[in-house]
């Protein structure tokens, strides 16, 4: 799952020279229009459900995974913010680099993770 989301965002940002990024992002950051905060308000709660429905779908294939509930959901968080801000520092250096640290450092936690919570059989 990890490795595939990556790929997709390395080939959006090099195929679009580095404009493309996260839609939702943007959404929540342009949201706050103070001539109209009520809808300022419904864009942001918008984006905001946005980035808890991917933390849920994470959350769900990391305990498919077999990670416990409680830490499938940090990590997914994790994960999320990880290589939300990757994307952003990534386009903003038109490099790559940030984006790939994320998926190498996020790859070996989820490596270990999955490790840790399988039980082992040794006797």
């Amino acid at each position: 799952m990890l490795d595939t989301l990556i790929d997709a965002y390395r080939e959006q940002l090099v195929g679009s020279d580095y404009r493309a990024g996260c839609p939702i992002v943007a959404v929540a950051v342009e949201a706050g229009d103070p001539d109209d905060p009520a809808r300022a308000a419904r864009l942001i709660e918008r984006s905001a459900a946005v980035f808890a429905r991917w933390t849920e779908l994470i959350t769900a294939r990391l305990t498919a995974d077999g990670i416990g509930a409680a830490r499938a959901e940090e990590l997914a968080m994790l994960m999320t913010a990880a290589i939300e801000g990757a994307i952003i520092v990534s386009r903003a250096s038109r490099d790559l680099k940030p984006l790939d640290l994320v998926h190498r450092q996020l790859r070996a936690l989820l490596q270990a993770e999955t490790q840790l919570e399988r039980p082992t059989d040794d006797r």
